[in-house]
């Protein structure tokens, strides 16, 4: 019996990473389309560039705005409601990219994409800090991020191959599919298991509330782990064809490094950082991999070494990557699972913002100063993050017992002082 009941958890958790995974991947499922259509939708609409990359803004932005009312919401609504608007938000902006006759129509697009980026992370986060028991739940966190690199890959190659069989509107009706079939999945998993609350430790029975200048610290990590990852994706492949003069087909290989670097790098943090007794220790490690990556790279740049270059890429996609699996997880260690959405939802709007201004600002300094000024200020972020989770002592404390009133209308402690 009790084999078989393992192999019934077993079973479940199993189910459960496949649908988190689903779900996490709705989030990115229209900026990576967009990204990957990109040539034929500047063509197409006769986009500048300064146009085709607000869409990125535009949608960052609005995730980083939307975060945190969503995660208050993803602890109030129940999980089925839950997965129904986060699939809403995605089926809503694939089918009005799909419509889109101008660069008005994709920006109404980025702001629905951007809703579901902003709900992804704290329903799901919530999902498995209400559904699994601790020591089990960054293995988990791990998988379901993986859904972000999938999804990528999946657009990568789905999108320009409807594309080019039909049109860049059947790229979007192909997400639209895969986020029907995401919501089946997702529907069908909860009438299965319905909603319940994952076992815990007798220690962590007391009530806790969230400690504001703990999460005030994962919430600057965040935005600094934001400002780095999505400028070395964005500009990783650009410097290697202008700084390193690689040719465009192998420059864009840094994309691919950086990916299957980043898909092996959150499983492996997501089951390590539950083994590491403070919380700080693990952000501070990958902050540390962060800067020499970013060093690694810099010096690429100064001397020309294409060898500098793929290791410091490899090594920021086997470290800097995790850094959202790492909060995540320790979100759900410190956080009462009653809170774990709206301090998740707090957290990914660190991360959006980070996103947003990241390429923007590395774009400024590099037009202005070169690419050694933009390697500069990701090596001064990657300083900033070794310093963040210093202030990061208990993100959540237990609450104080209530004393209970004698019928004398005194507390207990103010008997055993007249006691006394």
């Amino acid at each position: 019996m009790p084999t078989a009941v393992a192999r019934s958890a077993t079973t479940g958790l199993m189910s459960l990473g496949a649908v988190l995974t689903l779900a996490t991947g709705i989030g990115p499922l229209l900026t990576t389309g967009v990204s990957a259509l990109g040539p034929l939708l500047a063509r197409d609409l006769n986009l500048t560039r300064l146009e085709f990359g607000s869409f990125a803004v535009v949608a960052c932005t609005a995730a980083a705005l939307l975060s945190t009312p969503l995660g208050w919401a993803a602890d109030r609504f129940s999980q089925r409601t839950g997965i129904l608007l986060l699939h809403g938000f995605g089926l809503c902006a694939m089918v009005t990219a799909a419509l889109s006759q101008s660069m008005a129509g994709l920006w109404v697009s980025a702001v629905l994409g951007g809703a579901a980026l902003g709900l992804a992370n704290p329903l799901t986060n919530g999902m498995v800090a209400l559904r699994v028991e601790p020591g089990r739940r960054g293995v988990l966190v791990g998988v379901k991020q993986t859904g972000v690199q999938l999804i990528q890959v999946f657009t990568s190659l789905a999108y320009p191959l409807a594309a080019t069989l039909v049109s860049w509107q059947a790229g979007f009706l192909v997400g639209a599919v895969v986020t029907v079939l995401s919501l089946w999945a997702a529907l069908r998993y909860l009438h299965v298991r319905p909603q319940c609350t994952a076992p815990t430790s007798a220690s962590r029975n007391r009530p806790r509330h969230v400690k504001a200048v703990g999460l005030a610290w994962l919430v600057a990590y965040a935005f600094l782990s934001g400002v780095q990852y999505q400028t070395l994706a964005t500009y990783l492949p650009l410097f290697a064809f202008e700084g390193l003069h690689l040719r465009p087909e192998i420059a864009a290989v840094c994309g691919v490094v950086l990916g299957v670097s980043g898909l092996v790098s959150r499983l492996v943090w997501g089951r390590l950082t539950e083994r590491f007794r403070a919380p700080g220790v693990p952000l501070a490690l990958i902050a540390v991999f962060s800067a020499v990556a970013v060093g690694l790279v810099a010096g690429s740049s100064l001397w020309g070494t294409q060898v500098l270059m793929w290791t410091g890429t490899a090594l920021y996609g086997l470290s800097g990557t995790a850094a959202m699996v790492i909060l995540l997880t320790v979100v759900m260690r410190q956080v009462p699972g009653s809170q774990a959405g709206a301090a998740t939802g707090r957290i990914s709007m660190g991360l959006f913002a980070g996103f947003a201004a990241g390429p923007v600002l590395f774009g400024l300094l590099a037009d202005q100063w070169g690419y050694s000024a933009g390697w500069v200020s990701l090596l001064a972020a990657s300083v900033m993050m070794i310093l963040a989770p210093l202030g990061l002592r208990r993100l959540a404390v237990p609450d104080q017992p209530k004393e209970e009133v004698h019928v004398s209308g005194q507390t207990a402690t103010d008997l055993r002082q007249a006691v006394t």
